[in-house]
């Protein structure tokens, strides 16, 4: 019998395969924020470096899996009582469409980003989806938290005074 092997795990394996396995580098707590360009749901450009001046929480996902759900939904909410803080969730995924099906199928109604070359898996060295990172106002990377769960939820919930 075949030991159950976690989604994490295979996300990690898959990113080692197709991306490279950049392990001694990762993004940190105190840097700006690497820009990226990448596209809006509605085919529109969209740069991160655009936002300097509000405070962000960037969050990168997949269109599979329940924790990505779940940030989502979560992140949803928090753009409906945080006016002040822009959040920008980015699909790791190549095809417009298929992100479009995952959030009509989750009802999940707020913009989303397209990461089509999958660019932020070099740029922010991201190895775990979801992955969820906050930024304060001038561009500075505060807060990274990895996957989504309810301690997650709860430590971004009390870190949001922290780029307000």
């Amino acid at each position: 019998m075949m030991p159950k092997i976690h989604k994490s795990f295979l996300l990690f394996v898959f990113v080692l395969l197709f991306k490279g396995a950049n392990i001694a580098y990762s993004i940190n707590i105190g840097i700006k924020a690497p820009d990226l360009l990448l596209t809006k749901t509605n085919g529109d450009s969209f740069k991160i470096s655009d936002l300097n001046g509000s405070p962000v929480i960037i969050s990168f996902y997949t269109i599979f899996g329940d924790s990505s759900v779940q940030n989502l939904k979560f992140l949803e909410s928090i753009s409906k009582t945080e006016k002040n803080i822009k959040v920008i969730p980015v699909a790791i995924e190549s095809k417009i469409n298929k992100v479009s099906e995952f959030l009509k199928k989750n009802n999940i109604s707020f913009p989303c980003i397209i990461d089509k070359n999958k660019d932020a898996l070099d740029q922010y060295k991201i190895l775990i989806l979801p992955l969820t990172i906050m930024v304060d106002s001038s561009g500075v990377i505060k807060n990274i938290y990895v996957d989504f769960d309810n301690t997650t939820k709860e430590k971004i919930t009390k870190d949001l005074s922290t780029i307000q």
